[in-house]
């Protein structure tokens, strides 16, 4: 099965995660907003709490939400963000299910081969007028 997503070269910056951080008060520093590692650490307990398996984030990752690098956190994290910035939906925080839409492949172009031990896994990253499109293609190894 071939899967071809688009990546932005130049991601947009997700203002509503920032903003909806920057609202909240710090609890350690009174007169200052919440800041990126004081919330990582919040979403860290709120989802410890809920599942002892969870993943971390740190303030890097958090950073990477901001900066719209990484579009779609992961289905408990974001059910964290939602408890802890106090809003109701993914689509308050700047977060779409839309930004991972597949797009046709391009024609004429030869995927490197990465090694795998049970798949093997080929992909090219394609420039395309100020973005980038990633061509995977899956197959089982016999």
């Amino acid at each position: 099965m071939k899967e071809v997503w688009k990546a932005a070269v130049n991601p947009v910056p997700n203002n509503l995660l920032s903003d909806a951080r920057k609202r909240l008060p710090s609890p350690n520093q009174p007169n200052r907003a919440l800041s990126r590692q004081e919330l990582a650490e919040a979403l860290n307990v709120y989802m410890l709490r809920r599942d002892l398996t969870a993943p971390s984030v740190d303030l890097r990752s958090i950073g990477k939400y901001e900066r719209g690098v990484n579009r779609w956190p992961r289905p408990l994290v974001r059910e964290a963000m939602r408890s802890v910035l106090k809003v109701e939906t993914d689509e308050a925080l700047g977060f779409h299910r839309g930004d991972r839409t597949p797009t046709t492949p391009v024609i004429g172009s030869e995927p490197a081969p990465l090694l795998s031990s049970h798949h093997a896994a080929r992909f090219c990253m394609l420039p395309l007028q100020n973005e980038l499109v990633l061509v995977i293609d899956r197959r089982r190894m016999r």
